[in-house]
């Protein structure tokens, strides 16, 4: 990508992120900003997050590092210290924006919040990713992946049914989808910044972030008279249930059918596939994939085309299916 390419090329970023928003700047660094992650002395906690390189747990061997901050450069910086609020401010003067995750009011307590650092650069964008937000009931309150993805309701969602809710295994889960979130409004604000000149501060809550992801149940209840609940590796559609993650030859692959000419496109491509080594029967091949849904079509229609799909699944592998697509 050249610099006239990069979407974000001419602005800096400060990424004085944990764990809980190093994704944040990840995506900025992907879209061409000049970001620069600032660690303690003797480095940032998550270089301690596994897996590691041939399993070898070393600061300088965390996959888990590696993969949210490629992209980034690197300095060390001990905030904590008078030179080093000083040195951190300087750097503001010529940064466009500055994530943080840290509890509410740990950078105001050093003197070194958006209301000081905007006093000598107004433009300054700041973004900051905690459990619960900057204020409220529980923004003092810990929170740990599990706190805020349960707190948001997700967790209901999550699991098979007459189990109990789990988490997602891949944390730390809530702070990715804040980390996303999180750059979205920084961008939102850039294009403010744009029109008025002016600088803000980005409230990000773990929390609140995947209510949104949310939005789709309340209109089963308001539509249907139905409650979406945990059902494994299948997805409701009202009374109707769809498989989404299938078995074959060397572990599980995902696939979700899905309606209108969307869901048109994968689903006859499927078919041609199958078409191809003779294993599409007559009614796949005439099947008008258009005006078929899941969430409209019946059950033993979703049953048999997901017979028909399961079957051609068992006989590829994983990689063998992606490439195909």
């Amino acid at each position: 990508m050249t610099e006239k390419e990069a979407a974000l090329a001419p602005y800096r970023v400060l990424d004085l992120t944990t764990e809980r928003g190093l994704l944040c700047g990840k995506i900025l660094a992907d879209l061409g900003a000049d970001v620069i992650k600032i660690e303690p002395p003797g480095g940032d906690c998550a270089r301690n997050i596994g897996p590691f390189y041939k399993d070898i747990p070393d600061p300088e061997k965390s996959l888990f590092w590696f993969a949210f901050n490629t992209g980034k450069k690197g300095v060390t910086l001990n905030i904590e210290t008078a030179d080093g609020q000083q040195l951190l401010k300087a750097l503001v003067k010529t940064a466009d924006f500055l994530i943080e995750s840290f509890d509410p009011g740990y950078l105001d307590e050093l003197g070194i919040g958006y209301s000081i650092l905007s006093q000598s650069n107004p433009r300054l964008i700041m973004g900051s990713i905690t459990p619960f937000g900057q204020n409220g009931p529980y923004a003092r309150w810990k929170g740990p992946d599990i706190v805020p993805w349960a707190m948001s309701c997700y967790m209901w969602m999550t699991g098979e049914s007459g189990r109990a809710p789990l988490r997602i295994s891949c944390p730390p889960q809530t702070y990715l989808h804040a980390s996303a979130i999180s750059a979205a409004g920084l961008l939102l604000a850039l294009r403010y910044r744009e029109m008025s000149g002016e600088g803000q501060h980005i409230d990000t809550s773990a929390q609140q972030c995947p209510i949104w992801m949310l939005t789709h149940t309340y209109a089963y209840w308001d539509l249907l008279g139905v409650n979406l609940g945990r059902a494994g590796v299948l997805r409701q559609f009202g009374e109707r249930f769809s498989r989404t993650v299938w078995p074959c030859k060397d572990g599980y692959i995902t696939f979700m059918f899905a309606g209108g000419l969307i869901g048109a496109k994968g689903q006859r491509r499927v078919v041609e596939l199958m078409e191809k080594e003779g294993t599409a029967e007559d009614w796949l091949k005439e099947f008008n994939w258009e005006e078929w849904s899941a969430a409209t079509g019946g059950q033993e229609k979703i049953d048999r085309i997901s017979e028909a799909f399961g079957q051609f699944f068992k006989t590829k592998t994983r990689l063998s299916f992606s490439m195909r697509q």
